[in-house]
């Protein structure tokens, strides 16, 4: 007798909600609030730590309840323990930080630039930083021109 394999079916309505989420670097399950279900926590680049709570029917996110979504960055990792021994549960992340080459701040934040430059179909990632208030690529015209020999033709110096 052989056995009947089946295939997940996705659930269209909670499937909504991690649709757009991009790189998730970490992820766990806990946290319950006292109602008994533990909540889904993400660590992801490029946006806040999520907080996805299970309801009766269907999950729902509290990353703004939580007053998580002013806080975005490289997330690499996340936990919960009870740090201030209050009961409940608090979320402790882990990101890029001053143990990196970049930094940014509210009013000079980390910019990348990206596009399909040279060769058409590869996207091309150009780091950027301030110098003052003005935005600058950070890698030189040397390293930027091996990988796209055309500005060489524009551009035939750095200056």
């Amino acid at each position: 007798m052989r056995a009947e394999v089946r295939s997940p079916k996705l659930d269209a309505r909670n499937s909504v909600l991690f649709k757009n989420l991009g790189i998730v670097n970490s992820t766990l399950w806990g946290g319950s609030d006292g109602d008994g279900l533990p909540k889904l926590v993400l660590a992801w680049e490029w946006g806040p730590i999520c907080v996805y709570h299970n309801g009766a029917r269907a999950s729902f996110e509290t990353t703004r309840e939580l007053r998580l979504d002013a806080y975005t960055g490289w997330w690499r990792g996340v936990t919960t323990g009870d740090l201030n021994v209050d009961g409940r549960m608090d979320i402790i992340a882990a990101n890029w930080g001053l143990n990196s080459q970049y930094w940014a701040s509210t009013q000079q934040p980390l910019v990348f630039a990206y596009g399909e430059l040279f060769p058409p179909g590869v996207a091309d990632l150009h780091e950027t930083e301030y110098v003052g208030n003005a935005l600058a690529r950070t890698r030189q015209f040397k390293a930027i021109a091996a990988s796209m020999p055309f500005l060489r033709e524009c551009f035939p110096t750095h200056r």
